[in-house]
C-alpha cells in the first residue's frame, strides 16, 4: 500500500482538504491556525471542542476536519489516535465518519460508514439499506470499551464497491471488532466517499452543553496490504469469559 495523506496534527492544519466548525469552513492551507476555540492545536494534538450554542455548519452542529474523496473501487486504511475525557456516559456523537458526496444525484446525504461514542463505548456502524441504496438508520457491527483519559488507535480498512464486492474490517486499539465482506459500501456517486474526523452532534438533538475531543497522526493509505504490516503489528484476539 502507498501512503496518500498524513495529517499529524501537530502544530498546523495546513494540507488537511477541509475543516469545519462553528459556522466556518476552509481549507487547512487557508485555516493554518484553526478556527478559533472550536478547532486548534494545542499539546501536540487537534482539539475539536463543540459546544451546543456554536453555528451550524452544513446543517449540522460538528467540529471536524474532511480528508480526500475517494472513487469507486477504491481501497483504503484510515488510522487515527483519539482521545475524550469528562463526557457524560449515555449519549453518543460522531467521532469519525465516511461520508457520501453530495453530488446532486443522491435522494439524501448519508454517511457509508459511521463510529460513535457515548462515553463508554466506541460503536462502529453500517447503513440498513446496504448501498448503493440511500439509508439514514444504521446498525451496529461491531463495539468495545474505551476508557476516557487515555489515547486510542482506530484502523478502518475499506473497499468501496456499489456491486457487492466491498468490504469493512474494524480494529480498535490494535483489537478486531468488526468485519464485513461482500457488501455494498459506496453509493453510486459521481464522486466518491471522504472521511471526516472529529466531534459532532450526529443526533441533532442538541441542549448537550460541550463535549471535547482530541485527535492525531491520521493517516490514509491506498492499496493492498498484510494486516500485521497496516496495524504494525499482529492483531490481538479480544478476551472473553470461559464458563467453568
Amino acid at each position: 500500500m502507498s501512503l496518500l495523506s498524513s495529517y499529524p496534527l501537530s502544530s498546523t492544519f495546513a494540507g488537511v482538504d477541509s475543516l469545519q466548525a462553528n459556522g466556518v469552513s476552509g481549507t487547512g492551507d487557508a485555516l493554518a491556525n484553526g478556527i478559533g476555540d472550536s478547532l486548534y492545536i494545542a499539546d501536540g494534538c487537534m482539539v475539536s471542542h463543540l459546544r451546543d450554542t456554536d453555528a451550524l455548519i452544513g446543517a449540522g452542529n460538528r467540529c471536524e476536519i474532511t480528508g480526500p474523496v475517494d472513487a469507486l473501487g477504491d481501497e483504503r486504511w484510515y488510522s487515527y489516535e483519539w482521545y475524550a475525557d469528562g463526557w457524560p456516559v449515555g449519549r453518543q456523537f460522531s467521532l469519525q465518519q465516511i461520508h457520501d458526496t453530495p453530488d446532486g444525484g443522491d435522494a439524501a446525504r448519508a454517511p457509508n460508514f459511521l463510529m460513535l461514542y457515548d462515553g463508554a463505548n466506541l460503536m462502529a456502524h453500517l447503513p440498513q439499506s446496504q448501498p448503493p441504496t440511500e439509508s439514514v438508520n444504521y446498525n451496529l457491527i461491531g463495539s468495545m470499551p474505551m476508557a476516557q483519559g487515555a489515547w486510542h488507535s482506530v484502523m478502518l480498512h475499506a473497499r468501496w464497491s456499489n456491486a457487492g464486492a466491498g468490504l469493512i474490517d474494524v480494529y480498535m486499539d490494535g483489537y478486531a471488532v468488526a468485519r464485513q465482506i461482500n457488501i455494498g459500501t459506496t453509493y453510486t456517486d459521481v464522486v466518491g466517499p471522504y472521511f471526516k474526523l472529529g466531534v459532532y452532534d450526529y443526533s441533532h438533538a442538541g441542549g448537550f452543553g460541550e463535549r471535547i475531543g482530541k485527535f492525531r497522526n491520521v493517516k490514509i493509505w491506498g492499496g493492498q496490504e498484510k494486516l500485521s504490516n497496516a496495524l504494525g503489528d499482529a492483531p490481538k484476539c479480544r478476551p472473553f469469559a470461559v464458563k467453568i
